[in-house]
Protein backbone atom coordinates (compact mmCIF):
# COMPACT_ATOMS: atom_id res chain seq x y z
CA UNK A 1 0.00 0.00 0.00
CA UNK A 2 1.30 3.60 -1.35
CA UNK A 3 1.39 6.71 1.10
CA UNK A 4 1.34 10.05 -0.22
CA UNK A 5 4.34 11.68 0.64
CA UNK A 6 4.09 15.37 -0.23
CA UNK A 7 3.07 18.09 2.51
CA UNK A 8 -0.20 18.44 3.98
CA UNK A 9 -2.06 20.84 5.73
CA UNK A 10 -4.51 20.40 8.25
CA UNK A 11 -7.03 22.77 8.51
CA UNK A 12 -8.13 24.03 12.09
CA UNK A 13 -11.24 25.79 10.89
CA UNK A 14 -14.59 24.30 9.22
CA UNK A 15 -13.90 21.25 7.14
CA UNK A 16 -13.43 21.83 3.26
CA UNK A 17 -13.20 25.35 3.85
CA UNK A 18 -16.35 26.43 4.09
CA UNK A 19 -17.31 29.74 6.03
CA UNK A 20 -18.23 29.28 9.54
CA UNK A 21 -21.68 30.19 11.00
CA UNK A 22 -20.41 34.15 12.42
CA UNK A 23 -17.40 34.51 11.20
CA UNK A 24 -14.98 34.64 7.94
CA UNK A 25 -13.54 31.04 6.98
CA UNK A 26 -10.45 29.77 8.87
CA UNK A 27 -7.90 29.78 6.70
CA UNK A 28 -5.14 28.23 9.03
CA UNK A 29 -3.47 25.38 8.07
CA UNK A 30 -0.90 23.78 10.04
CA UNK A 31 1.76 20.60 8.60
CA UNK A 32 1.36 17.05 8.75
CA UNK A 33 4.47 16.13 7.78
CA UNK A 34 8.05 17.76 8.06
CA UNK A 35 9.58 16.26 5.14
CA UNK A 36 9.01 13.92 1.85
CA UNK A 37 10.18 11.34 4.58
CA UNK A 38 8.10 11.91 7.18
CA UNK A 39 5.62 9.06 8.23
CA UNK A 40 1.45 9.86 7.64
CA UNK A 41 -0.28 11.14 10.80
CA UNK A 42 -3.22 9.11 12.74
CA UNK A 43 -5.93 10.41 13.98
CA UNK A 44 -6.15 9.36 18.07
CA UNK A 45 -9.37 6.87 18.95
CA UNK A 46 -10.15 4.57 21.28
CA UNK A 47 -11.66 2.47 18.74
CA UNK A 48 -10.37 -0.59 17.03
CA UNK A 49 -8.37 0.68 13.33
CA UNK A 50 -9.18 3.98 14.43
CA UNK A 51 -5.63 5.53 14.11
CA UNK A 52 -5.98 3.86 10.39
CA UNK A 53 -9.80 5.38 9.70
CA UNK A 54 -8.26 8.44 11.51
CA UNK A 55 -5.85 9.52 9.25
CA UNK A 56 -6.24 13.29 7.53
CA UNK A 57 -3.90 11.95 4.32
CA UNK A 58 -3.51 9.57 1.80
CA UNK A 59 -5.71 7.05 0.54
CA UNK A 60 -6.72 3.55 0.73
CA UNK A 61 -7.36 1.46 -2.20
CA UNK A 62 -7.72 4.60 -4.35
CA UNK A 63 -10.45 6.19 -1.64
CA UNK A 64 -9.56 9.01 0.10
CA UNK A 65 -9.61 9.21 3.85
CA UNK A 66 -10.47 12.59 4.90
CA UNK A 67 -8.90 13.56 8.31
CA UNK A 68 -10.48 15.20 11.73
CA UNK A 69 -10.38 18.89 12.77
CA UNK A 70 -7.53 20.10 14.48
CA UNK A 71 -9.98 19.88 17.88
CA UNK A 72 -10.14 16.01 17.68
CA UNK A 73 -6.45 15.60 17.31
CA UNK A 74 -3.40 16.86 19.37
CA UNK A 75 -0.92 18.47 18.32
CA UNK A 76 1.64 17.44 15.90
CA UNK A 77 4.20 17.25 18.18
CA UNK A 78 2.38 14.65 20.50
CA UNK A 79 2.23 11.96 17.74
CA UNK A 80 5.60 12.66 16.30
CA UNK A 81 7.14 12.41 19.36
CA UNK A 82 5.98 9.32 20.70
CA UNK A 83 8.14 6.24 19.28
CA UNK A 84 5.00 3.69 19.54
CA UNK A 85 2.74 5.99 16.58
CA UNK A 86 5.47 7.02 14.81
CA UNK A 87 6.20 2.95 14.18
CA UNK A 88 2.44 2.10 13.65
CA UNK A 89 1.13 1.09 10.74
CA UNK A 90 -2.59 1.20 9.68
CA UNK A 91 -3.86 -2.53 9.83
CA UNK A 92 -6.22 -3.75 6.72
CA UNK A 93 -10.14 -2.98 7.17
CA UNK A 94 -12.07 -5.94 8.63
CA UNK A 95 -14.04 -8.44 5.69
CA UNK A 96 -17.55 -8.42 5.17
CA UNK A 97 -18.02 -12.04 5.81
CA UNK A 98 -21.84 -12.39 5.10
CA UNK A 99 -21.37 -10.71 1.26
CA UNK A 100 -18.52 -12.85 0.51
CA UNK A 101 -20.47 -15.86 1.63
CA UNK A 102 -23.89 -14.41 -0.98
CA UNK A 103 -21.80 -14.99 -3.65
CA UNK A 104 -19.93 -18.30 -2.68
CA UNK A 105 -19.06 -21.00 -5.43
CA UNK A 106 -21.43 -23.70 -4.43
CA UNK A 107 -24.63 -21.28 -4.51
CA UNK A 108 -24.07 -19.64 -7.94
CA UNK A 109 -23.79 -23.78 -9.24
CA UNK A 110 -27.61 -24.37 -7.39
CA UNK A 111 -28.90 -21.63 -8.74
CA UNK A 112 -27.65 -22.47 -12.39
CA UNK A 113 -29.26 -25.85 -11.39
CA UNK A 114 -32.45 -24.73 -10.50
CA UNK A 115 -32.32 -22.26 -13.72
CA UNK A 116 -32.05 -25.54 -16.16
CA UNK A 117 -34.63 -27.80 -14.57
CA UNK A 118 -37.17 -25.19 -15.20
CA UNK A 119 -36.24 -24.82 -18.54
CA UNK A 120 -36.64 -28.10 -19.23
CA UNK A 121 -39.78 -28.47 -17.75
CA UNK A 122 -41.07 -25.23 -19.66
CA UNK A 123 -39.96 -27.10 -22.65
CA UNK A 124 -41.70 -30.12 -21.89
CA UNK A 125 -44.79 -28.92 -20.89
CA UNK A 126 -44.57 -26.80 -24.50
CA UNK A 127 -43.68 -29.69 -26.59
CA UNK A 128 -46.64 -31.78 -24.75
CA UNK A 129 -49.29 -28.57 -25.68
CA UNK A 130 -48.01 -28.68 -29.13
CA UNK A 131 -48.15 -32.79 -29.61
CA UNK A 132 -52.05 -32.67 -28.31
CA UNK A 133 -53.05 -29.75 -30.73
CA UNK A 134 -51.39 -31.14 -33.85
CA UNK A 135 -52.94 -34.57 -32.99
CA UNK A 136 -56.45 -32.97 -32.88
CA UNK A 137 -55.97 -31.54 -35.84
CA UNK A 138 -54.84 -34.38 -37.51
CA UNK A 139 -58.04 -36.58 -36.52
CA UNK A 140 -60.65 -33.63 -37.72
CA UNK A 141 -58.89 -33.15 -40.94
CA UNK A 142 -58.38 -37.11 -41.28
CA UNK A 143 -62.31 -37.98 -40.00
CA UNK A 144 -64.34 -39.33 -42.93
CA UNK A 145 -67.64 -38.13 -43.45
CA UNK A 146 -69.64 -41.22 -42.90
CA UNK A 147 -68.47 -40.44 -39.41
CA UNK A 148 -69.00 -37.32 -39.17
CA UNK A 149 -72.60 -37.98 -40.38
CA UNK A 150 -73.14 -40.89 -37.99
CA UNK A 151 -72.33 -38.51 -35.22
CA UNK A 152 -73.92 -35.78 -36.19
CA UNK A 153 -77.51 -38.46 -36.31
CA UNK A 154 -76.32 -39.37 -33.19
CA UNK A 155 -76.35 -35.93 -31.70
CA UNK A 156 -79.80 -34.81 -33.62
CA UNK A 157 -81.20 -38.08 -31.80
CA UNK A 158 -79.61 -37.16 -28.88
CA UNK A 159 -81.11 -33.28 -28.83
CA UNK A 160 -84.41 -34.28 -30.25
CA UNK A 161 -84.52 -37.11 -27.24
CA UNK A 162 -83.32 -34.26 -24.86
CA UNK A 163 -86.19 -32.19 -26.33
CA UNK A 164 -89.31 -34.95 -25.48
CA UNK A 165 -87.50 -35.14 -22.26
CA UNK A 166 -88.00 -31.11 -22.17
CA UNK A 167 -91.28 -30.92 -23.40
CA UNK A 168 -92.62 -33.73 -20.88
CA UNK A 169 -90.79 -32.28 -17.63
CA UNK A 170 -92.41 -28.83 -19.04
CA UNK A 171 -95.52 -30.59 -19.05
CA UNK A 172 -95.37 -32.29 -15.66
CA UNK A 173 -94.19 -28.69 -14.40
CA UNK A 174 -97.62 -27.61 -16.01
CA UNK A 175 -99.68 -30.08 -14.63
CA UNK A 176 -98.18 -29.69 -10.88
CA UNK A 177 -98.59 -25.98 -11.09
CA UNK A 178 -102.08 -26.73 -11.81
CA UNK A 179 -102.85 -29.27 -9.16
CA UNK A 180 -100.55 -26.87 -6.95
CA UNK A 181 -103.40 -24.49 -7.28
CA UNK A 182 -106.27 -26.25 -6.92
CA UNK A 183 -104.76 -27.72 -3.91
CA UNK A 184 -104.24 -24.28 -2.40
CA UNK A 185 -108.23 -23.47 -3.94
CA UNK A 186 -109.10 -26.63 -2.28
CA UNK A 187 -107.36 -25.53 1.20
CA UNK A 188 -108.34 -22.32 1.03
CA UNK A 189 -112.42 -23.53 0.77
CA UNK A 190 -111.31 -26.20 3.62
CA UNK A 191 -110.17 -23.40 5.66
CA UNK A 192 -113.09 -21.53 5.35
CA UNK A 193 -115.86 -23.93 5.70
CA UNK A 194 -113.26 -24.97 8.80
CA UNK A 195 -113.79 -21.60 9.92
CA UNK A 196 -117.64 -21.79 9.30
CA UNK A 197 -117.94 -24.36 11.19
CA UNK A 198 -116.03 -23.49 14.20
CA UNK A 199 -118.26 -20.85 14.49
CA UNK A 200 -121.31 -22.62 13.76
CA UNK A 201 -120.05 -24.94 16.72
CA UNK A 202 -119.69 -21.93 18.96
CA UNK A 203 -122.80 -20.44 18.10
CA UNK A 204 -124.61 -24.01 18.66
CA UNK A 205 -122.51 -24.15 21.98
CA UNK A 206 -123.48 -21.04 23.49
CA UNK A 207 -127.27 -21.64 22.53
CA UNK A 208 -127.08 -25.25 24.15
CA UNK A 209 -125.72 -23.23 27.30
CA UNK A 210 -128.50 -20.97 27.52
CA UNK A 211 -131.24 -23.45 27.01
CA UNK A 212 -129.35 -25.49 29.16
CA UNK A 213 -129.55 -22.60 31.61
CA UNK A 214 -133.49 -21.96 30.41
CA UNK A 215 -133.77 -25.81 31.44
CA UNK A 216 -132.38 -25.91 34.89
CA UNK A 217 -134.67 -22.36 35.57
CA UNK A 218 -137.82 -23.99 34.46
CA UNK A 219 -137.04 -27.42 36.23
CA UNK A 220 -136.13 -25.19 39.69
CA UNK A 221 -139.49 -23.23 38.90
CA UNK A 222 -141.97 -26.31 38.69
CA UNK A 223 -139.85 -27.95 41.69
CA UNK A 224 -140.55 -25.24 43.63
CA UNK A 225 -144.69 -25.25 42.72
CA UNK A 226 -144.68 -28.80 43.31
CA UNK A 227 -143.57 -28.45 46.27
CA UNK A 228 -145.99 -25.76 47.47
CA UNK A 229 -148.58 -27.17 45.99
CA UNK A 230 -147.84 -30.46 48.36
CA UNK A 231 -147.57 -28.42 51.24
CA UNK A 232 -150.92 -27.11 50.54
CA UNK A 233 -152.14 -30.86 49.85
CA UNK A 234 -150.24 -32.01 52.90
CA UNK A 235 -151.71 -29.16 55.18
CA UNK A 236 -155.05 -30.30 53.28
CA UNK A 237 -154.90 -33.92 54.07
CA UNK A 238 -153.53 -33.27 57.75
CA UNK A 239 -156.74 -31.12 58.55
CA UNK A 240 -159.10 -33.89 57.19
CA UNK A 241 -157.44 -36.65 58.46
CA UNK A 242 -157.41 -35.24 61.87
CA UNK A 243 -161.09 -36.98 62.79
CA UNK A 244 -160.52 -40.49 60.36
CA UNK A 245 -160.13 -43.41 62.82
CA UNK A 246 -160.31 -47.04 62.11
CA UNK A 247 -163.05 -49.12 64.63
CA UNK A 248 -162.04 -51.58 66.95
CA UNK A 249 -160.34 -54.31 63.97
CA UNK A 250 -162.33 -57.47 64.72
CA UNK A 251 -160.61 -61.16 64.77
CA UNK A 252 -162.16 -63.71 62.54
CA UNK A 253 -164.00 -66.79 64.45
CA UNK A 254 -161.61 -69.59 63.10
CA UNK A 255 -158.07 -69.37 62.38
CA UNK A 256 -156.45 -68.75 58.91
CA UNK A 257 -154.09 -71.07 58.84
CA UNK A 258 -150.95 -72.13 61.47
CA UNK A 259 -150.08 -69.36 63.91
CA UNK A 260 -152.65 -66.79 61.75
CA UNK A 261 -155.84 -64.90 61.66
CA UNK A 262 -157.44 -62.16 59.64
CA UNK A 263 -158.85 -58.79 61.30
CA UNK A 264 -160.57 -56.51 60.14
CA UNK A 265 -162.51 -52.99 60.32
CA UNK A 266 -164.43 -50.05 59.06
CA UNK A 267 -162.75 -46.76 58.45
CA UNK A 268 -164.59 -43.93 60.20
CA UNK A 269 -165.23 -40.34 59.72
CA UNK A 270 -164.27 -39.97 55.66
CA UNK A 271 -164.19 -36.57 54.60
CA UNK A 272 -166.00 -36.10 51.61
CA UNK A 273 -164.03 -35.74 48.72
CA UNK A 274 -161.31 -37.38 49.61
CA UNK A 275 -159.53 -40.49 48.04
CA UNK A 276 -160.99 -43.64 50.06
CA UNK A 277 -158.38 -46.07 49.36
CA UNK A 278 -155.53 -43.58 49.97
CA UNK A 279 -157.29 -43.29 52.90
CA UNK A 280 -157.67 -46.78 54.07
CA UNK A 281 -153.63 -47.52 53.24
CA UNK A 282 -152.57 -44.53 55.08
CA UNK A 283 -154.54 -45.14 58.32
CA UNK A 284 -152.86 -47.35 60.73
CA UNK A 285 -154.95 -50.23 63.46
CA UNK A 286 -153.37 -51.39 66.68
CA UNK A 287 -153.54 -55.00 66.73
CA UNK A 288 -151.77 -57.15 69.12
CA UNK A 289 -149.26 -54.68 70.63
CA UNK A 290 -148.29 -53.18 67.03
CA UNK A 291 -149.47 -49.99 64.65
CA UNK A 292 -150.20 -52.21 61.32
CA UNK A 293 -152.16 -50.50 58.01
CA UNK A 294 -154.12 -52.63 56.66
CA UNK A 295 -153.17 -55.24 53.81
CA UNK A 296 -156.88 -54.93 52.22
CA UNK A 297 -158.72 -51.78 51.37
CA UNK A 298 -162.38 -52.58 50.41
CA UNK A 299 -165.20 -50.39 49.08
CA UNK A 300 -168.33 -51.79 50.67
CA UNK A 301 -170.85 -48.62 49.28
CA UNK A 302 -172.72 -46.22 50.62
CA UNK A 303 -173.63 -48.04 53.98
CA UNK A 304 -170.79 -50.66 54.07
CA UNK A 305 -167.90 -47.68 54.17
CA UNK A 306 -164.67 -48.77 53.42
CA UNK A 307 -163.38 -51.88 55.25
CA UNK A 308 -160.18 -52.82 56.09
CA UNK A 309 -158.50 -56.09 56.47
CA UNK A 310 -155.25 -57.27 58.37
CA UNK A 311 -153.28 -60.55 58.36
CA UNK A 312 -151.83 -61.53 61.88
CA UNK A 313 -148.84 -63.82 61.93
CA UNK A 314 -148.16 -63.20 65.66
CA UNK A 315 -149.42 -63.63 69.14
CA UNK A 316 -151.97 -66.43 68.17
CA UNK A 317 -152.16 -68.72 70.92
CA UNK A 318 -155.18 -70.75 69.35
CA UNK A 319 -154.09 -70.98 65.96
CA UNK A 320 -150.80 -72.78 67.19
CA UNK A 321 -151.31 -76.32 66.80
CA UNK A 322 -148.23 -79.24 66.94
CA UNK A 323 -147.77 -82.63 66.17
CA UNK A 324 -147.95 -85.58 68.88
CA UNK A 325 -145.99 -89.13 69.02
CA UNK A 326 -144.25 -89.52 65.19
CA UNK A 327 -145.20 -93.35 64.65
CA UNK A 328 -143.27 -95.20 62.16
CA UNK A 329 -145.78 -96.99 59.41
CA UNK A 330 -142.65 -98.69 57.84
CA UNK A 331 -141.64 -98.57 54.39
CA UNK A 332 -144.25 -97.75 52.08
CA UNK A 333 -143.66 -100.38 49.37
CA UNK A 334 -140.98 -102.91 49.16
CA UNK A 335 -137.88 -101.49 47.20
CA UNK A 336 -139.42 -98.17 47.12
CA UNK A 337 -136.60 -96.94 49.15
CA UNK A 338 -139.47 -94.52 51.20
CA UNK A 339 -140.07 -94.72 54.46
CA UNK A 340 -143.95 -93.75 56.18
CA UNK A 341 -144.16 -91.22 59.20
CA UNK A 342 -147.41 -90.52 61.13
CA UNK A 343 -148.62 -87.93 63.54
CA UNK A 344 -152.05 -86.85 65.34
CA UNK A 345 -152.38 -82.58 65.02
CA UNK A 346 -152.68 -81.47 68.42
CA UNK A 347 -154.61 -77.98 69.71
CA UNK A 348 -156.94 -77.98 66.67
CA UNK A 349 -159.89 -75.76 67.18
CA UNK A 350 -163.66 -76.78 66.09
CA UNK A 351 -164.77 -75.02 62.85
CA UNK A 352 -160.72 -74.29 61.44
CA UNK A 353 -159.66 -75.71 58.34
CA UNK A 354 -157.99 -79.23 59.02
CA UNK A 355 -156.23 -79.49 55.91
CA UNK A 356 -154.94 -75.58 55.98
CA UNK A 357 -153.85 -76.09 59.60
CA UNK A 358 -152.14 -80.01 59.01
CA UNK A 359 -150.13 -78.51 56.05
CA UNK A 360 -148.70 -75.45 57.43
CA UNK A 361 -148.26 -76.17 60.86
CA UNK A 362 -144.12 -77.39 61.13
CA UNK A 363 -142.40 -80.69 62.17
CA UNK A 364 -139.47 -82.25 63.64
CA UNK A 365 -138.09 -85.71 63.88
CA UNK A 366 -135.08 -87.64 63.06
CA UNK A 367 -133.06 -84.53 62.42
CA UNK A 368 -135.50 -83.30 60.25
CA UNK A 369 -137.59 -80.30 59.48
CA UNK A 370 -140.77 -79.22 57.46
CA UNK A 371 -143.35 -76.61 56.92
CA UNK A 372 -146.12 -78.74 57.49
CA UNK A 373 -147.38 -82.70 56.69
CA UNK A 374 -146.83 -83.99 53.25
CA UNK A 375 -150.38 -85.39 53.32
CA UNK A 376 -153.40 -84.98 55.59
CA UNK A 377 -155.96 -87.77 57.06
CA UNK A 378 -159.31 -86.66 58.53
CA UNK A 379 -161.08 -88.94 61.11
CA UNK A 380 -164.18 -88.49 62.92
CA UNK A 381 -163.23 -89.87 66.18
CA UNK A 382 -159.54 -89.76 66.03
CA UNK A 383 -159.61 -85.89 64.13
CA UNK A 384 -156.80 -84.88 62.00
CA UNK A 385 -153.41 -86.75 61.24
CA UNK A 386 -150.51 -85.88 59.19
CA UNK A 387 -148.35 -88.30 56.68
CA UNK A 388 -144.58 -87.73 55.67
CA UNK A 389 -142.18 -89.77 53.56
CA UNK A 390 -138.85 -89.87 53.95
CA UNK A 391 -136.18 -91.90 52.49
CA UNK A 392 -134.92 -95.11 53.67
CA UNK A 393 -132.70 -97.03 52.82
CA UNK A 394 -133.25 -100.16 53.78
CA UNK A 395 -136.39 -99.77 52.19
CA UNK A 396 -134.84 -100.55 49.01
Amino acid sequence: MAYETGPRMHRTGNAHGRRPANGPPNTESTPLRRGANSPPNYASTDQPYGRFWGWTGGSTRGRPHHGSTSDDLPPYSEHTNNPEVRNERPSSPPRNLASESMHSPAKDGGERESTKFGILAFAFILGGLIAWIAQDMWAMSTLSPSATERRKIVWDREYAKHQNQVIVMQDITSKWATETQQHNVERQDMSAEREALRKERAEWKAEAQERERLEIEAKKLELEKRRRELEREEEEEARKKAGMRWQDPRPDEHCLRYGTRRYTSRLDNMPEGYSKFKACHETQAWINGKLLPPFQCDDQGVWGGVVGTWIIDYEEGKCNTFWQDFKDKGCTTQGSGMRRIESHLENLSAGDDGTKMCTSTPAEFHGLRFDGAHACIHTVLAGVWGVWFIEDGSCK
